[in-house]
């Protein structure tokens, strides 16, 4: 039986009645995790706290980031069959598809500028009317040993302290309409696949899946099923969209 690869992640504390899966929170690593299971490779699961992902990360040999505050994040996959460390979601995506083409591939033929312009469209509107209020329920959430330094890490990525994240009143509504109106896009460019197609790019989960099941799986996770950003989710096409957080989330 093959060595499993390693996937490195960070961890958040538990509320009651949750398991050891809803510890995993991050979208990017959950586009890893979901690539590996749709490609059948099996992995084992490493915690590293917020505070100490630079430290343990750099002492693996993954290449920094070029760019950005941060030179060294998670998730990150150490492939015990080549040897090889690799960080960065989409990095580890493209290094999937190359190293085992014979596994299910997340960009089916002639989709992959598509998928690109459907990442490029929902991306930007996520973090402008997601992220921020998420970071903040985050925070509530990091395990005691890293929240000073995720506040300083996150206040110095915004450029604002984190309780400035929050929106309210006519803010909070333009943020929610913004968001219900990028679910409902995202519904009826499925919908062009046919009636019962259950993914971005027909029946098969994609690239462009884990991108946008990544968020919806961080808002469950990190805001919780009473959100107002979740139960625009719930609302969206029927319930459509739960049972597509349910698929997402088995993939996890």
């Amino acid at each position: 039986m093959p060595e499993p690869f390693i996937l490195y992640d960070i961890p958040r504390q538990l509320r009651d009645g949750e398991t050891e899966a809803d510890m995993s929170w991050s979208p990017n690593v959950f586009k890893t995790s979901a690539a590996l299971n749709v490609k059948g490779i099996p992995f084992k699961r490493v915690w590293i706290d917020f505070k100490d992902v630079a430290d343990v990360i750099s002492k693996l040999g993954a290449e920094p980031h070029e760019q950005g505050n941060l030179k060294y994040t998670c998730p990150v996959i150490y492939d015990p069959s080549t040897k090889r460390t690799i960080m960065d979601s989409q990095k580890i995506l493209e290094y999937l598809e190359k190293q085992y083409p014979q596994k299910p591939s997340l960009f089916p033929p002639h989709t992959r500028a598509l998928q690109v312009a459907f990442i490029d469209n929902i991306m930007p509107r996520v973090y402008m009317n997601v992220a921020p209020t998420l970071t903040f329920d985050l925070y509530g959430l990091v395990l005691e040993d890293s929240k000073q330094y995720f506040r300083d890490a996150r206040a110095k990525d915004f450029g604002i302290p984190l309780e400035q994240l929050v929106s309210h009143g006519d803010a909070r509504v333009k943020n929610l309409a913004a968001f219900k109106s990028l679910l409902e896009d995202v519904l009826k460019w499925m919908a062009a696949n046919g009636e019962n197609a259950r993914y971005v790019t027909g029946e098969v989960p994609s690239n462009a899946d884990l991108f946008f099941g990544g968020v919806l799986v961080f808002i469950k996770r990190i805001g919780g099923k009473e959100h107002d950003l979740f139960k625009l989710i719930g609302e969206a096409g029927n319930g459509q969209l739960l049972k597509y957080v349910e698929d997402m989330e088995r993939l996890a």
